[in-house]
């Protein structure tokens, strides 16, 4: 630790000497002078003064001319926030509009939007976009360590109205300022601006400011984000009050306690509950919860693994998601300290939480997260206190913090869990970062000392993030034989991790059919603390190329070694001895253009396999077949021999989503997925219907059915479970 201490000081030294910062000239926004009627057209008087934003060509070449004209306007009044975008265009009738879906987010349909830095704090943005049938898409953006990432479950009270004609289409914004937190000084409020128009059957992006693609996502690029100045404006702080009411049935057929029969069990659910969210202050919001529910949420996807890691799976539930980057703490992958899917699911049954809350927010340069929620007891856990306390303070420039994290997970039974670190990340110069993590984890099982390595998870990482030129990786990691984040997610147990990457990208020629190409070099390795020897090294060397129209081809290369201590099992038939094991294989890409309302995503896995082989397909196709129906399917096959051991099994996965939307307002969603592992064929029907934002009636029902009823004894019947829930919630604004 002394070393990681001494290091961690002279490097922050170096910063401080060789960091720079970035100024930004400040484009003030004018207020309106009259009304504005949500028409989408923009033609009020009320629209006369306001200097509409001169956009660029992003792709595929930057800083032309856009091919087709586009006004960005931006204005506002004491309530609202007003975006304006006339999207002309020579070929009306080529204009693309595919999906009323919330939140869709194919880009075989034209789109325009903001997203817009609120704290202007050069890492969080609030996103607003719609396409030209009005559909409304909002997310949560944040450009963190290994680039931007978007949530697009996440969402908030805003209303948008468009409009086609023989001159484009053309879309008008209102946004409550009260959904969006922001810092008042004096009156004076500073954002930064993004926005861009996506213009689809040319698959060309307009963006303003003008930011080069030089950075992966850079449409979404926050730190590059054009700064804009409101004056005489407050923050409003209503508090929106959500309750909502449940019923419905579930039916689960269960083998006896004596193994002989199936025995049908039905429970009959009736619930209520409330969320609450109030602005404390103007920078800080909390959010409240008493019974929560996630009925609505749709079914996870079934994974196939064919590696020894823990599976990922993302969030969903809407109440974890606001500014959710406040509680991140990521190593590398996914690694996280908070993992939020460990509150409220245990062991792939979901838990009842009795309540909590949450406050999210940045006061000054500090962001600032805290939650707490208490849970049920179910099976053998018991009921549980589930807390989190984040800080990360802005320092030296806008793109370096340094901060703290303590995760809690305390039983009625005295059981506890507890995790605290820091960690900083550091723009040395331009895109290089430096990133240092370290926490401990202590629980009540197992006496270690408070800074002691059996219980120590550590990270160092030196990195170039840019998405045209050079770029490199090389990092070291830790984590003990004890080491255990209780609110957390971590693929490897007691290893150190050793990684870098050497990659060099660059932009083909205007002449071109090609847009961009990458290659790189990226090696890992996992060494295992108790036996001091490795247990996975992995060498891939990736090739891939984009084309202006969009298509796209991805070719890697594997070396990897594994050490395998105890024989594992994959695909409940092939078994893995002790071993050491050396094998070569290949990934190959092929992506359509997103534009295309039929793409699809082809991969293909071939080689060795431990002392064996494996080949894998995967087909996943989306088909906007109107703007009322889309359906998307995925189907994945593999197929793993290993004739010395006369050893082969083959997996399948079907998965197939349907969505009917007769407006914005109302769908119908579908969902059936199959696999021969998991031998459950499971189906989920959703409908909604949401009138306005805060104002939803779901209607969901979901299917187990059993198919492999010929291998078990006793017979199990065909039906595994049903279940059906209507739910209703309705916002009270106060």
């Amino acid at each position: 630790m002394n070393t990681i201490k001494t290091f961690t000081t002279i490097l922050f030294l170096f910063i401080s000497l060789y960091t720079f910062s970035q100024d930004y000239e400040t484009i003030t926004i004018q207020p309106v002078q009259g009304s504005i009627s949500l028409d989408g057209l923009s033609n009020e008087e009320a629209w006369e003064d306001i200097i509409p934003f001169n956009p660029v060509m992003q792709r595929p070449v930057f800083g032309e001319e856009p091919s087709e004209k586009t006004e960005i306007l931006l204005a506002y009044d004491d309530d609202y926030l007003y975006v304006a975008g006339r999207l002309y265009d020579k070929e009306p009738d080529k204009i693309l509009g595919t999906s009323y879906k919330r939140d869709a987010g194919n880009a075989s349909s034209e789109w325009f939007g903001v997203a817009l830095d609120t704290y202007n704090d050069n890492e969080n943005a609030m996103a607003f976009f719609t396409t030209p049938t009005g559909l409304r898409w909002d997310a949560n953006i944040v450009e963190g360590q290994g680039g931007v990432s978007i949530s697009t479950n996440w969402n908030t009270f805003w209303d948008v109205a468009t409009i086609q004609n023989e001159d484009g289409w053309f879309a008008e914004f209102r946004i409550p300022f009260s959904s969006l937190r922001f810092q008042n000084k004096d009156g004076e409020v500073t954002m930064g601006l993004i926005s861009w128009r996506l213009i689809a059957r040319k698959n060309e992006w307009v963006i303003f400011p003008a930011i080069p693609d030089n950075w992966r996502n850079s449409f979404y690029k926050i730190s590059r984000a054009q700064a804009i100045n409101f004056h005489n404006i407050s923050n409003k702080n209503p508090v929106y009050v959500k309750p909502y009411v449940l019923t419905g049935k579930e039916e689960i057929n269960k083998l006896t306690d004596d193994q002989a029969s199936f025995q049908k069990q039905t429970y009959n659910k009736y619930e209520a509950g409330i969320d609450a969210k109030y602005s404390i202050t103007s920078n800080l919001t909390l959010d409240a919860t008493i019974n929560t529910d996630f009925s609505q949420v749709e079914l996870d996807d079934q994974i196939i693994s064919l590696d020894r890691f823990s599976i990922y799976v993302p969030e969903k539930r809407q109440f974890f998601l606001e500014r959710s980057s406040n509680f991140d703490f990521t190593f590398n992958q996914s690694n996280q300290v908070f993992y939020s899917r460990r509150i409220g699911i245990q062991d792939e049954k979901l838990v009842r939480i009795y309540g909590g809350g949450r406050v999210v927010g940045r006061i000054g340069n500090t962001d600032i997260g805290f939650l707490n929620m208490q849970t049920e007891a179910i099976d053998t856990f018991p009921s549980e206190n589930l807390g989190v306390i984040r800080l990360k303070q802005q320092i030296i420039n806008t793109n370096s913090y340094i901060g703290g994290i303590t995760t809690t997970r305390l039983g009625v039974d005295s059981s506890y869990n507890v995790v605290y670190g820091l960690d900083g990340i550091f723009q040395i110069r331009n895109d290089d970062y430096l990133k240092i993590m370290a926490v401990q984890s202590q629980e009540n099982n197992i006496t270690e000392s408070v800074f002691s390595n059996n219980s120590l998870r550590y990270q160092i990482e030196m990195e170039r993030r840019s998405n045209a030129g050079f770029n490199y990786l090389f990092g070291t990691g830790y984590a003990g034989k004890n080491y255990n984040p209780g609110l957390g997610f971590e693929e490897w147990k007691n290893y150190q991790l050793y990684v870098a990457k050497l990659e060099y990208r660059w932009f083909a020629a205007e002449s071109s059919p090609l847009y961009q190409t990458y290659i790189n070099i990226w090696p890992y390795a996992y060494f295992n603390n108790s036996y001091n020897n490795y247990d996975i090294i992995n060498l891939n060397s990736t090739i891939s190329s984009s084309t202006k129209p969009g298509y796209k081809y991805t070719l890697i290369g594997f070396y990897t070694y594994e050490n395998i201590r105890d024989s594992v099992t994959f695909l409940d038939q092939i078994n893995i001895p002790e071993g050491h094991y050396k094998y070569i294989h290949a990934n190959a890409k092929f992506n359509t253009p997103d534009a295309f309302p039929f793409k699809t995503t082809i991969e293909l896995n071939v080689g060795q396999y431990y002392d064996g082989s494996k080949n894998s397909l995967i087909v996943q196709p989306t088909w906007n077949v109107s703007r009322y129906l889309e359906l998307e399917g995925r189907y994945q096959y593999d197929r793993i021999e290993i004739p010395d051991r006369n050893q082969k099994a083959e997996s399948y996965l079907f998965r197939l989503k349907t969505l009917f939307m007769l407006n914005t307002k109302l769908s119908l969603a579908a969902f059936m997925q199959y696999s021969n592992i998991k031998k459950l064929s499971v189906s989920n029907v959703r409908f909604r219907y949401n009138p306005r934002e805060g104002n939803d009636l779901y209607i969901v029902y979901s299917h187990g059915i059993n198919t492999n009823r010929t291998e078990l004894y006793p017979l199990p019947p065909v039906t595994n479970f049903w279940n059906i829930n209507i739910k209703y919630t309705y916002t009270f604004i106060f």
